[in-house]
């Protein structure tokens, strides 16, 4: 393993399995879920380089047969353990209840060891920091990329990503407000999958947006894994109950759908074979800007190209859908969201009716913001005043973009608009302008699906020249994660996707599109 990887696959109990390996193995009996749960809580103890974990879950006594060891990312509530939100501003408090995506993992039969790393409030594309920690003055390192350490794990959910490229945990929980299950994906070397919008439980602080962006979900190592879990959190089951199954056809067809089956979404099922039919696919490699992305990301996806055509699918090219415009008026939302926290973190008491914080942030400390925080909040103060005209063009745009899929079955692009850049190249301290013109280049085609709801899926295809992974998304109609999955199944079996997990080798073997350890 080279000096600058994080890789701690080991012939230990978790090995180099995925969750669907590690199911099978529980129910053959030939390890135990305490065996797993050490083996987790070893490797995490080894991955303090990639500054990933935050709130270590003590061992646990009490595992059922089947679990599997997990990650919660810390914007998210678990009971007895502190939410910081990424951020220092404040002192967070043990939360006394479960969100209901946590209670939702648990019933699939995760439970997390640890809590991951997020930049402050989720508001950015880098696991970052500027400030320094409120009780020793420690200055936050970067969460750092299993691949090298000296670039971005990705964000906002960077420290899941990280923790499931190293091999900690099989599976980590992951939300997407603008990008932040794909881009730590395609960073990292994972399968990322943004779930149509009301698929799952929104998140707590996304509830009351003026226009819902936000989406649970998860990162994995595989395909497959991503089916399983998706499977299992629509049927209120276990993972290892989906894979009990008999005939997952029959399952699908009367199991225990709910959340967006409810809400009138076509149900997903136990997507384990590739896709039937041959789709229609739309791809295009221009940001929003006009200007390409970078040669690998385009190469990436011409690549794609060409494994879809072999599989017999059709493939036409069309401009992006997404223009400048649309970047201005997304940028302009979500600093009003940077404005909102702000202003929340130091509303007084007496005003929020007698309340307590929306945010939970006690002793909300303004001045410890990340310069970042701040200046989106300001760029908002400054142009609040065109937030209705900016809703509304979003909302059209979310109306033109969803009829894309009456002439197209998925639509293909760059994850980013750019390869994984170096720590730094993203800090949250930079001066604004020079940080929202990298932005927009780097964290360019994930939005617009936040904004129309439908759901999108990061899938690994190669290595930049630097070694690090790069990710091609595909997008599909709202409600049709189930045709993602296929198509992405069918590409996992064709050999057309990166293998993202190290062979335990000889030291002595080189490094292909593999990452190797001894």
């Amino acid at each position: 393993m080279a000096a600058h990887e994080v890789k701690l696959f080991t012939k230990d109990a978790l090995g180099t399995d995925d969750c669907t390996d590690l199911l099978e193995r529980l129910a053959a009996g030939s390890l135990s879920a305490a065996e797993l749960f050490v083996a987790a809580h070893e490797r995490l103890a080894l991955a303090e380089d990639l500054h990933a974990a935050t709130c270590p879950v003590p061992l646990p006594t009490d595992l059922d047969e089947h679990t599997l060891p997990f990650a919660i990312k810390d914007n998210t509530n678990v009971a007895g353990l502190p939410t910081t939100h990424g951020s220092i501003a404040f002192s967070g408090t043990p939360a006394r209840h479960n969100a209901p995506i946590v209670d939702e993992f648990a019933t699939t039969g995760f439970r997390p060891i640890a809590k991951t790393t997020l930049p402050e409030f989720g508001l950015t594309a880098t696991t970052e920091y500027s400030q320094t920690t409120g009780v020793d003055e420690i200055v936050r390192g970067h969460t750092a990329n299993p691949w090298h350490t000296s670039y971005i794990a990705g964000g906002s959910s960077g420290g899941s990503a990280a923790l499931v490229a190293a091999g900690v945990v099989p599976a980590a929980h992951a939300n997407d407000g603008g990008g932040s299950i794909r881009i730590p994906a395609a960073c990292c070397g994972l399968v990322g999958l943004k779930p149509s919008l009301g698929r799952l439980p929104l998140p707590y602080l996304a509830k009351n947006l003026p226009l819902q962006i936000v989406t649970e979900g998860i990162l994995t190592r595989s395909v497959r894994d991503t089916a399983l879990v998706f499977a299992a959190l629509e049927r209120r089951t276990s993972m290892a109950k989906v894979l009990a199954q008999a005939d997952e056809q029959q399952a699908s067809r009367h199991g225990d759908p709910r959340h967006g089956v409810d809400l009138g979404l076509k149900a997903i099922g136990h997507v384990s074979a590739p896709i039937g039919r041959r789709l229609r696919i739309a791809t295009f490699t221009r940001r929003p800007d006009g200007e390409q992305a970078d040669n690998a990301c385009v190469d990436s996806v011409q690549g794609m190209v060409t494994a879809c055509r072999k599989l017999g699918h059709r493939v036409s090219h069309i401009d992006n859908p997404a223009t400048a415009a649309f970047g201005h008026d997304f940028l302009l939302y979500w600093s009003m969201l940077a404005a909102s926290v702000r202003l929340a973190g130091t509303t007084p008491v007496r005003l929020l009716n007698g309340q307590r914080n929306p945010l939970q942030m006690p002793d909300f400390s303004a001045n410890r913001l990340e310069p970042m925080t701040n200046a989106l909040a300001l760029h908002f103060m400054r142009r609040f005043w065109k937030l209705p005209a900016s809703m509304r063009s979003l909302r059209q745009f979310a109306l033109n973009y969803r009829r894309l899929f009456k002439d197209y079955d998925v639509l293909l692009c760059p994850t980013l608009g750019q390869v994984v850049p170096k720590a730094g190249h993203l800090a949250p301290n930079l001066p604004f302008a020079t940080l929202e013109s990298r932005l927009r280049k780097f964290a360019c085609f994930t939005p617009a699906d936040n904004i129309a709801g439908t759901p999108a899926i990061s899938l690994p295809i190669s290595l930049d020249q630097n070694g690090l992974p790069v990710g091609v998304q595909f997008s599909a109609e709202l409600g049709h994660e189930g045709d993602l999955l296929a198509l992405a199944a069918e590409l996992e079996a064709s050999g057309a996707l990166l293998e993202n997990t190290p062979l335990l080798a000889p030291a002595t073997q080189q490094r292909s599109n593999r990452a190797h350890i001894s």
